[in-house]
């Protein structure tokens, strides 16, 4: 028994070294609990160590740089609330993210560098992560103030997604 605990420890400490630079991925701690036998008459001596493992799912990982604009990292406590494309929501601290881009959007009255007022059709940008899933979050309300409860919708993040039509 003590050497298949030791070995399943082994094992995790390769996981953990193999994932050493994959985003979002958490460590695994191996901790031994004491098993005792139970045999007739408690006259037998037989148990040994039995191991646990446990995912570190909330801890802080490594903040490395980017190039990429779009990467954020969360210094401390927190998740980033994701939504599936089933609309199920899940929690992530991974933040590799890029721009997904959704359906057509139109901004009217955008102004050239001339002044001429026109209607320009793009595709909506939406954060999400490296998975697909759309980064959710509160959108600021007519004063520019982010509120904390309310109902969570996708952010959006294209060019035109605070510009108010004219």
């Amino acid at each position: 028994l003590g050497m298949l605990s030791h070995a399943q420890a082994l094992n995790n400490i390769g996981v953990n070294v193999a994932n050493v630079t994959t985003g979002g991925y958490r460590k695994v701690d191996t901790h031994f609990s004491t098993i005792v036998s139970k045999s007739l008459q408690h006259e037998s001596d037989l148990g040994g160590p039995r191991p646990n493992t446990i995912n570190r799912i909330a801890g802080q990982g490594l903040l490395v740089g980017s190039n990429n604009d779009l990467d954020l990292a969360i210094n401390g406590k927190g998740f980033f609330i994701l939504e599936k494309p089933s609309g199920e929501i899940v929690y992530g601290r991974d933040g590799a993210l890029q721009q997904l881009n959704g359906a057509d959007a139109t901004a009217q009255g955008t102004l050239l560098s001339d002044g001429t007022p026109v209607t320009l059709t793009i595709k909506e940008g939406f954060l999400a992560d490296k998975n697909g899933y759309l980064v959710q979050g509160y959108a600021p309300d007519v004063n520019g103030v982010f509120p904390t409860t309310g109902a969570l919708q996708s952010l959006r993040i294209d060019q035109f997604a605070f510009a108010t039509s004219g």
